[in-house]
């Protein structure tokens, strides 16, 4: 008899290695993109939501596409039908991609055990997503929030210093100092600064002229392009006051005037990250000119028509 207990010992022992990896395939497409490489593969997820239906669960053939993808510290999933109609979005802000993993497989999880929910879905597409249940593996407070578009945007708090060579301004050539901060939302960011040209002593016989500028700037970029790099069309003001101030001559005199001009600006920048740069070249239109006279003398400088500006600028980025 011993013979015969031990082949049904080795018969059941494989029935319950049969049931245990016995799982019903589920037609899923999930797709990973750059950064969410740690997020859950096509079987890796099927094997999620199995543990959530249960073996219990009719099977199905609805199929689903999944594409995983990470932008800076958060990462997204979008789910759609086959059908290509409809589709959820889910966001969590983590270091890894398992909260949204689990939340993604409760969600798959939900619309395969409901067809009229899946229904719904498709005909609006902006519906929220349905809350998991209370028995679901997934805590409540690790799931991520659903956003709409709006809400999902990119926005951040920026803060700039940087330095620039001045083309035309004050005299040929001259080092300007400046600094802003202001707004980032999506492909427009907005600013308010400073910018400072240190005094500087220029020769015009028979004495010197030292001339400074000190000017507010306001300024507004759009992003043409976006990749790693973005290429910003920019443009704004410059509004402050120029200051000269004569030695060496038979009356030194020193004047103070306003100031003027209108920058038109491309820029190569890099701001994906809590910190980034910004390269920019600048035409630099005065609306009021930067010219030296002295008495007897006549003209000594007279600022060309058009200006240049060649700048650099480190920033620190702030989600708002």
């Amino acid at each position: 008899m011993s013979w015969h207990r031990s082949a049904l010992a080795v018969f059941f022992c494989c029935a319950a290695t049969g049931h245990a990896i016995a799982q019903p395939e589920l037609p899923l497409d999930v797709q990973r993109g750059p950064g969410a490489e740690d997020c859950p593969d096509a079987a890796q997820l099927a094997a999620r939501i199995h543990a959530i239906r249960g073996d219990a669960a009719a099977p199905t053939d609805r199929a689903y596409r999944v594409r995983f993808t990470r932008h800076r510290a958060r990462f997204s999933a979008i789910i759609r039908p086959s059908s290509g109609r409809g589709a959820r979005q889910l966001h969590a802000g983590a270091k890894t991609c398992t909260p949204l993993a689990k939340a993604t497989a409760v969600t798959l999880a939900l619309l395969l055990d409901s067809h009229a929910e899946l229904d719904t879905e498709e005909a609006t597409e902006d519906k929220p997503t349905a809350p998991p249940p209370t028995d679901s593996p997934l805590p409540r407070a690790a799931a991520p929030v659903q956003r709409n578009a709006a809400a999902s945007s990119l926005r951040d708090v920026t803060l700039s210093v940087g330095g620039a060579a001045a083309l035309g301004v004050l005299r040929p050539l001259a080092p300007m100092l400046l600094g802003d901060v202001g707004l980032r939302v999506n492909r427009l960011r907005t600013s308010v600064g400073a910018l400072w040209i240190p005094p500087h002593e220029s020769d015009f016989a028979p004495g010197t002229v030292r001339a400074s500028l000190a000017s507010g700037t306001v300024r507004g970029c759009f992003a043409v392009w976006q990749s790693a790099l973005e290429l910003n069309a920019c443009s704004g003001a410059f509004i402050g006051r120029v200051s000269a101030a004569g030695t060496g001559y038979t009356r030194n005199v020193a004047h103070s005037k306003p100031s003027l001009a209108i920058p038109i600006e491309l820029t190569l920048s890099r701001l994906s990250g809590p910190v980034g740069w910004e390269l920019g070249a600048a035409a630099l239109v005065p609306l009021r000119r930067y010219d030296y006279a002295v008495a007897g003398l006549g003209e000594q400088y007279r600022a060309p028509p058009l200006g240049a500006l060649l700048s650099l600028r480190g920033y620190v980025l702030g989600s708002w």
